[in-house]
């Protein structure tokens, strides 16, 4: 679906932005930070970020923090929001 650059499409990702406040902050409420070595940022190639009963939940909150969301398309960003659903 193509969505021409207008003040609509503008509009749209600031609400599909602003959908995303929510299960970022039901995550960052449910992953206990306190122990993680990486400081709470997900590092796909170490094994306690696999096995770390948090990793899911990291995972989306890593790639989904607001430097990232801020330069997403409307398509990464439904595509968050449809990934928070999951996770939350």
């Amino acid at each position: 679906m193509m969505i021409e650059s207008t003040s609509k499409s503008r509009t749209l990702v600031a609400h599909a932005s602003d959908l995303l406040i929510c299960p970022r902050w039901i995550i960052e409420r449910d992953v206990d930070f306190t122990h993680c070595r990486h400081g709470g940022r997900y590092e796909s190639d170490q094994s306690a970020c696999m096995e770390c009963r948090f990793g899911p939940g990291c995972r989306w909150l890593d790639s989904n923090r607001t430097s990232t969301i801020d330069a997403a398309s409307l398509s990464d960003l439904v595509q968050a929001i449809d990934s928070a659903c999951i996770n939350t």
